[in-house]
């Protein structure tokens, strides 16, 4: 009897039972469109072997045909869908565990964006491995989707931050160490004012250049901050000072800039430090700048005298209490009786500088003239004085 082909009409329904099927019949263009329900397929008869590659395509699959106890671990691969095959719709809440996916076959390419929801993902099963490297794309996160628990140690490298990103409360305090902070990073903008306090500044930070003039006003300085340690080694300019109590320079030269030095002391002490009678210099005074020699007025400890030197030559000052360098001028004596002696004020020194003159006569002095002279006394040899003698003398004492 000849054998013709049998439509879908002489078949009955349900007629066509697994026992029915040799192994292999069916092929996919024996298939008609969407003619295999869920309820035709037996649990895990669909394998990966029996699926061609693309051969599933969204028009194939019903709204939640496909069930997870329907396919077999690692079933689908990537090269069994189409791209953009698996809509949103078509995956039963929870369906997609990560036994179902193969290592790396979820890629950018197979989903559309929005399609992974919350919901579509069972708990804890997007593993590490699940995902292929530069999957997650930020249109792929929902807003506050990785947290801090999320992220692998080291995994936020810069590259990975777009700028400006990083905002202040987006930081944990004391987050940026030093060694995060790029040389000249932080610039003026970037310091809230009061920001840098003393303990912020090593010793010698702050240098002539690094402060615009008149930046320091007094306000901007907190009592006793500027200690000696703060001050660098080429030192420090001030525009007016004043200070009270006791003062001291201490270094081996003063240079003193003023055009007009007042100074209200007036007895001004030079060579201190001196002890038991020796003098710290053989010479101590005031030298005057003339450009070379220069001048000087000092006193020199070797002679115990004042000298005053002009560039070329030392001259010693006679002071008018050294002995024969004081006069006096016209010195009168008068007499209530005759006498022949008396007594000069001083002494005259040197004897010869003594001048007298008797009535207006000029006497000489010495044994076998007019006078003689022992000390202050002068005796009379020429002649006695009486009340109405008048005797006058010069002398040096």
């Amino acid at each position: 009897m000849a054998l013709t082909q049998i439509s879908t009409n002489q078949i009955a329904a349900s007629a066509i039972t697994a026992a029915r099927l040799a192994d292999s019949a069916v092929s996919s263009r024996k298939i008609a469109a969407s003619a295999v329900g869920t309820v035709k397929l037996a649990a895990l008869a669909v394998t990966d072997a029996k699926i061609a590659a693309t051969t599933i395509t969204g028009s194939k699959v019903a709204t939640s045909t496909i069930t997870g106890n329907k396919l077999t671990n690692s079933t689908l691969s990537s090269a069994k869908l189409a791209n953009s095959a698996v809509g949103t719709a078509k995956i039963a809440a929870g369906a997609i565990i990560t036994a179902k996916i193969a290592d790396s076959n979820v890629t950018s390419t197979k989903l559309n964006n929005g399609a992974v929801i919350t919901a579509k993902i069972a708990d804890s099963n997007v593993t590490v491995n699940k995902i292929a490297h530069g999957a997650i794309s930020n249109a792929k996160l929902a807003d506050s989707a990785v947290g801090t628990t999320k992220l692998a140690t080291g995994a936020v490298t810069g590259v990975k931050i777009t700028d400006s990103t990083v905002t202040g409360a987006k930081l944990a305090n004391s987050t940026i160490s030093t060694a995060k902070i790029a040389a000249g990073a932080i610039s003026n903008a970037k310091i809230a004012d009061s920001a840098v306090s003393t303990t912020k500044l090593g010793n010698g930070a702050v240098t002539a250049a690094k402060i615009t003039d008149s930046t320091i006003t007094a306000s901007k300085l907190m009592n006793s901050t500027l200690t000696s340690a703060k001050i660098s080694a080429s030192g420090l300019t001030l525009k007016g000072l004043r200070v009270t109590g006791k003062t001291w320079l201490m270094g081996t030269t003063v240079y003193i800039g003023a055009t007009s030095l007042v100074v209200r002391d007036p007895l001004i002490l030079v060579g201190s430090g001196a002890t038991g009678g020796t003098a710290i210099a053989p010479e101590s005074g005031i030298e005057v700048d003339r450009g070379g020699p220069n001048a000087k007025i000092y006193w020199d400890e070797s002679n115990n005298a004042w000298f005053v030197y002009n560039g070329t030559t030392a001259s010693r000052i006679l002071l008018a209490s050294a002995v024969g360098l004081r006069f006096i001028d016209s010195e009168k004596h008068t007499f209530a009786s005759t006498v022949t002696a008396f007594v000069l004020a001083h002494a005259p020194n040197p004897t010869a500088s003594l001048h007298l003159f008797f009535n207006g006569q000029r006497w000489d002095e010495g044994a076998g003239n007019d006078f003689t002279l022992a000390g202050s006394t002068v005796t009379l040899l020429a002649d006695s004085a009486t009340t109405s003698a008048k005797i006058i003398v010069d002398y040096r004492y």
